[in-house]
């Protein structure tokens, strides 16, 4: 256990991409607030390095487990709590060094309505930075990593945006001009400073009777789930939005966490229905066979 008394529980698990740390939250007492701790996979033994006020720190992880990206909840007493949320920055952290050394790579928003955080590509290549005001719209930003200015893109109102970057394009899972969700593609390399929609090339289109609930890219394929006569669909497309496949479900239920990586050698998806509880199934990437 934990703790003998119960009070400590614990929080999100983040694995890094190489498997041999992951860092770990631990809350006490039930509180929203916890602490990361780094724990090494072959010593069994957690590392020097740990970060307080953690609340919103979700990992990304370098390649190479490294060091990370986390969001840092701030618990200044001078801070009103109602403004607290308003002043997390984004930082990062190199292993074996100070968490008061971690470096501030965004300032705070000091708007406590709007919540910020970033995303790394799995190549490590692309820092993608998202600022949400609630259901109002979103601004995405993204930039290489070792770039100092940001691609810049203003969302519409209350539209929703769910980025996925591949090969040097961000893939947007979106429902701008489509209100059953489409999934369009953008190329980073361009010269442009921002992420004009001029330059938006639809890859799954928009369907009149099907909800594109969500997609994942796993072996150079793309993995969606649409809801289709209300009941749950899973079908793979190419990288150009060829249609590949829709895979035989064990019944008409629900599919939910689709979960993959771009290097993954398999996609993952619970499965469940008015008569099946709960599953896991795994597609293999390369075969398609479930």
């Amino acid at each position: 256990t934990l703790s003998k008394d119960g009070s400590i529980s614990l929080g999100d698990v983040h694995i890094s991409p190489d498997g041999k740390k992951f860092a770990y939250k631990l809350k006490k007492n039930g509180a929203d607030q916890a602490t990361l701790y780094i724990r090494d996979m072959e010593t069994q033994k957690d590392l020097p390095d740990v970060i307080e006020n953690a609340r919103y720190a979700d990992p990304e992880w370098l390649p190479d487990g490294s060091g990370f990206y986390y969001t840092y909840f701030p618990t200044d007493a001078e801070i009103p709590v109602d403004m607290r949320p308003g002043m997390t920055d984004i930082r990062f952290h190199k292993l074996g060094t100070p968490a008061e050394d971690d470096t501030v790579i965004i300032e705070p928003l000091k708007d406590p309505t709007k919540f910020h955080s970033v995303e790394l590509s799995e190549d490590g290549q692309w820092l993608v930075y998202i600022i949400q005001d609630g259901w109002n719209g979103t601004i995405m930003s993204v930039k290489r990593t070792t770039d100092k200015d940001w691609k810049t893109f203003e969302a519409q109102k209350n539209v929703s945006y769910f980025p996925i970057i591949h090969q040097n394009k961000v893939y947007l899972h979106t429902n701008e001009g489509a209100a059953k969700f489409k999934l369009v593609r953008i190329d980073l390399t361009a010269p442009s400073a921002t992420l004009d929609r001029d330059r938006w090339e639809t890859i799954i289109p928009e369907e009149d009777n099907a909800v594109l609930e969500g997609a994942r890219i796993v072996r150079d394929k793309i993995f969606v789930t649409k809801i289709r006569d209300v009941v749950s669909e899973l079908s793979v497309y190419d990288l150009d939005g060829k249609f590949l496949k829709t895979f035989e479900l064990p019944e008409k239920g629900s599919v939910s966490a689709l979960n993959g990586r771009p290097s993954s050698d398999a996609i993952y998806f619970a499965f469940t229905s008015y008569k099946t509880p709960q599953k896991i199934f795994r597609i293999d990437a390369e075969t398609l066979e479930m």
